[in-house]
């Protein structure tokens, strides 16, 4: 009889949680010879949900990671080949329909500042 989707699934799984062991494992020995840390754990007695849910959480911190850098990167290009710095305040645009008012004094209204009265 055939395998079921089920059965594939786990096998799946356990071959997966079974490369990040080896590489846990294998992190782990590097960690205490190089640099003489001991973190404690053993890859055989952890779950293998938590060894899944810790090896997808890398691989989706890496994409945000690769996705910022590069959005980064394309913001950066792109400003210096146009020439625009986007970082600045926004500028109101005026309307050309709207008449400029002025505050304008007539002539015996001004008020002279030498103390001359007469002009």
């Amino acid at each position: 009889m055939a395998p079921g989707w089920q059965e594939i699934a786990s096998l799946h799984v356990e071959q997966i949680t079974g490369y990040v062991r080896e590489t846990l494992s294998t992190g782990l020995v590097y960690l205490k010879s190089e640099l003489g840390i001991d973190l404690g754990l053993n890859p055989d007695l952890c779950a293998p949900w938590l060894l899944l849910l810790s090896a997808w959480g890398g691989l989706v911190l890496i994409l945000i990671l690769w996705v910022s850098v590069c959005r980064g990167l394309s913001k950066r290009l792109s400003g210096t080949e146009t020439g625009a710095d986007n970082t600045g305040p926004a500028q109101t645009v005026k309307k050309a329909d709207e008449p400029r008012r002025r505050n304008r004094k007539k002539n015996a209204e001004k008020v002279c500042f030498r103390g001359d009265s007469s002009q």
